[in-house]
Parts: structure tokens; C-alpha cells; sequence
């Protein structure tokens, strides 16, 4: 577990296995979701756990992964007062993704990017109707931006 807690970058493809580590360094978290588990109380668990995290880069792989979470009544410390860079690449726009996105926003008073990326597999008005949707969220950070874009590169 001390390797875990001195970490500063990590590339991450099933969060359910590190819930309960405490990454108490870490700045960065790039998690590929590729598996069928649920995903999104765990992600909140570890996010407890990183309070020094600056960049969250969720990347879903383009395909319906079982969503299920129950929004915590504690927020994060890293959203709170560290997180400046939000990514997510192949974004669904299911309701449950949207209100992790919403979650984050409300919630993240230092943050500065919120890049989405719509799956590749989606036409433009439905990538239009994800960009209209997040755009009309709340954001707690005034100057915080959307980036809406078809493809990031790694």
C-alpha cells in the first residue's frame, strides 16, 4: 500500500480494485472503463482518497458499461479545492453519466477544462443535443470552459 500512496500518475482500468487505497500524492488519474463491473461508487471512493488530484481523465471505450451510483453526501476534498482538469473521452450522455459530469462541475470550485469527447459512433445531432445538455449545467467555477471536440489524442 505505500507504493500506492507515493504515486502521482496513474493509468487505471478497474477502479473496484483500489477503492479503498488511500493515494494520498497522486495528481493525475486516467481511467480506461473496460470492463462490465460498476464503476461510478467506486470512482467516488477513490476520489475520497486522491485529495491532491488536479486531472481526471475517464475514457469509456465507446461502449454501455452498468452504470450505478447514489450521489455522496460528502463531497470529494479534491474536487473541493484541487481539481482544474476534466476529461471524458467517448462520453455516452446516459443519464447516469450526465449526472456524474453534473456532479463534478457543481461541485469542483477549482476547476478550469471540462473536455468531452461524444462517442465516435454518434452522428452530429446527437453529438449536438450531449454538447446543449452539458453546456447548461451548472458550473460552481465561474471561468471554467467546455471543450467539445470529436477525438482527444493521448
Amino acid at each position: 500500500m505505500n507504493t500506492y500512496s507515493t504515486m502521482r500518475i496513474f493509468c487505471l482500468c478497474q477502479v473496484t480494485c483500489c477503492s479503498a487505497i488511500n493515494f494520498s500524492r497522486l495528481i493525475e488519474l486516467k481511467l480506461f472503463i473496460v470492463s462490465s463491473v460498476y464503476w461510478l461508487e467506486p470512482l467516488i471512493l477513490l476520489l475520497h482518497n486522491a485529495p491532491k488530484l488536479k486531472v481526471l481523465i475517464l475514457n469509456s471505450n465507446g461502449t454501455d458499461l452498468p452504470l450505478s451510483w447514489s450521489q455522496s453526501s460528502s463531497v470529494p476534498r479534491c474536487l473541493l479545492s484541487q481539481l482544474e482538469i476534466f476529461e471524458w473521452k467517448e462520453f455516452g450522455g446516459r443519464r447516469e453519466e450526465k449526472q456524474l459530469v453534473s456532479y463534478i462541475l457543481s461541485n469542483s470550485n477549482w476547476l478550469k477544462t471540462a473536455g468531452i469527447s461524444p462517442r465516435s459512433s454518434y452522428n452530429d445531432e446527437e453529438k449536438q443535443k450531449i454538447m446543449e445538455d452539458l453546456e447548461s449545467m451548472y458550473r460552481v467555477s465561474a471561468s471554467s470552459q467546455f471543450l467539445f471536440t470529436d477525438i482527444y489524442c493521448e
